[in-house]
Parts: C-alpha cells; sequence; structure tokens
C-alpha cells in the first residue's frame, strides 16, 4: 500500500502540470482568436477591452504559474477534487474570455468565480500538503497560505460588488474603465504579493555575526 501511495504522490507533478498546460494551451489560444483586433489596435480601439484582455491574460498566466508552485512544493495522493478544479478553472476562464466580446458586468461575475475557484484551490491544496510528512519542512516555511487564501476571497468579492454596481448604477465609461483597470492592478498585486512572500520565505537573509 506503501508503495502505490508513493507512486500516486510522484506522479501528482505530472498529472498537474499536464493537464494545466493544456487548459492554460487552449485558453491562450482562444483568447486570441476570440479578440478584436479593430477594438484593439484599429479605429474602434476601445482602452476597456484593452484592460479586459489584460486582466484575463492574467488569470490566465496565474493559474498556470500558482499551479507550477504548487507543485514543484508538495506533492500529495490526488483525489476526485483535483482533478476537479483544473476544469472548473478551464471553465471559468472560457467564459470570461467569451465574455469579453459582450457585457463588463458579465465578464466580472465570472472573473469572480474564477477567484472563488482559486480560493478553493488554495485551501484544498494546503489542506492535502498538510497530510503529507514530506511537506511538512516547505510548510514550516511557507508560512502565509492564510493570505493567498485571504486574498483570493477578497478579489473575489470585489469583483462581484463591481459588477453589481455596475449592473445598478449602469456602465459609465469613466467606472468600466477604473473598474477594468483595477481588476489589472489587483491581478498584478497578487503576482507581487507571493512572489516576494515565496522569495523571502525560501531566501531568507543569513544572521549577522557580531564580530
Amino acid at each position: 500500500m506503501n508503495a502505490v501511495r508513493t507512486r500516486a504522490k510522484e506522479a501528482m507533478p505530472t498529472f498537474y502540470l499536464t493537464l494545466i498546460s493544456i487548459i492554460g494551451s487552449l485558453a491562450i489560444v482562444y483568447l486570441l482568436t476570440t479578440l478584436q483586433i479593430e477594438r484593439l489596435f484599429g479605429s474602434a480601439v476601445d482602452i476597456v477591452y484593452w484592460l479586459q484582455a489584460t486582466a484575463t491574460l492574467q488569470l490566465i498566466l496565474l493559474m498556470w504559474h500558482e499551479y507550477v508552485m504548487g507543485t514543484v512544493f508538495f506533492k500529495w495522493v490526488i483525489g476526485y477534487i483535483d482533478s476537479m478544479v483544473p476544469f472548473a478553472f478551464g471553465l471559468t476562464l472560457f467564459a470570461t474570455i467569451h465574455l469579453i466580446n459582450r457585457d463588463v458586468t458579465m465578464w466580472l461575475f465570472a472573473a469572480s468565480v474564477f477567484a472563488s475557484i482559486a480560493c478553493l484551490a488554495y485551501i484544498n491544496q494546503y489542506w492535502k500538503a498538510r497530510r503529507e510528512p514530506e511537506n511538512k519542512a516547505v510548510l514550516d516555511l511557507i508560512t502565509f497560505h492564510s493570505v493567498v487564501i485571504a486574498f483570493s476571497l477578497v478579489t473575489s468579492i470585489l469583483f462581484l460588488l463591481a459588477g453589481t454596481a455596475l449592473m445598478k448604477l449602469g456602465s459609465s465609461r469613466v467606472m468600466a474603465v477604473a473598474i477594468t483597470g483595477s481588476a489589472n492592478l489587483v491581478c498584478m498585486a497578487f503576482s507581487l504579493v507571493t512572489f516576494f512572500l515565496r522569495r523571502a520565505a525560501l531566501n531568507p537573509e543569513p544572521a549577522k555575526t557580531v564580530t
């Protein structure tokens, strides 16, 4: 039984990276084929459209990058939820991309669902990782689990509130630019926060010696 469990954990990185790479590649292709060139570079250029496109691209890259980090740091036995989460990400990403050409409000709702799935994915990842003894050393270093979970949850709520505000108050040009611009800033902030937290955890400054 231990040998089977070991093989299952050894196969986990390959399973996740293969699956998430396929989903990410398909999402990139769908994004590129969905975007309307005239609204990016033509006479109908639209700053809101640009901001939606760049935010969506960041979501795709964040999904792939965070899965890479997770599989580098942790190993666990894959369960049914582990199979469901990547496909949930894929469906939400495709919906988000599809809605770029339709309505900013619905696009925000789709982005909110994506962030909610990210929150659940982090909870699942850290819960599964804690059950495996070989992850303890890394978990002792990377202690900011609650930060990324809270960040994902807050982001989901903010996207939901922004979409609701646009629906209730009307989609003014200024508000749409401000909200989609903020969505880009949130994605960049998440990337920077996780980068510096991991860097600080895994590359601590050497203790200064007193002479």
